[in-house]
């Protein structure tokens, strides 16, 4: 939809350049669309291919055990956690996410052994982030990473770490 109202912006002349992944200002509707399942397929499929049962099922523990589940992200990977949210909670489990990023640090310093902090970062080098997990970690609340580099420093704050595929962008 982005693109569509770029294009439209600028009197569906085509201008150069990507707006989101791999879609140009001056692509057809159509177009985007097969753009953007062909992109989410295959990060799909290669986060699938790249899982480690062993590690999700040690998620799946930890989540099951966890009193209340405190999320720590910014910029697009928050779209994950509000995700998270609504789906934890529908399944009975209480939740804590902030939008702002001193907030969620703040709340990395009140949880502990009961509790359950996941940071979700693409790159894994997001500073307030690691620095959730950090404190979290240091106060005895099992961590969960989401990321998509597993040489990233969010890695070696976590107790259990899940990798995602990057999307393509192009």
């Amino acid at each position: 939809a982005e693109a569509e109202f770029a294009r439209r912006a600028h009197n569906g002349a085509r201008a150069e350049g990507f707006v989101y992944e791999n879609v140009t200002r001056g692509d057809p509707v159509g177009t985007i669309v097969t753009k953007l399942s062909n992109s989410s397929r295959h990060a799909l499929g290669e986060s699938a291919r790249q899982l480690d049962v062993d590690a999700l099922e040690a998620a799946v523990s930890l989540v099951e055990r966890a009193r209340t589940i405190v999320l720590a992200s910014m910029g697009s990977s928050s779209i994950a956690a509000e995700n998270a949210i609504g789906r934890f909670t529908r399944a009975g489990k209480k939740c804590l996410f902030e939008r702002d990023q001193a907030l969620q640090v703040m709340s990395a310093t009140t949880v502990d052994a009961d509790d359950l902090v996941i940071g979700i970062s693409d790159s894994g080098r997001t500073t307030l982030v690691i620095e959730a997990l950090r404190l979290a970690k240091a106060r005895g609340a099992p961590t969960i990473a989401i990321t998509s580099d597993s040489q990233a420093p969010l890695v070696a704050h976590a107790d259990v770490t899940l990798f995602t595929a990057t999307v393509p962008s192009a």
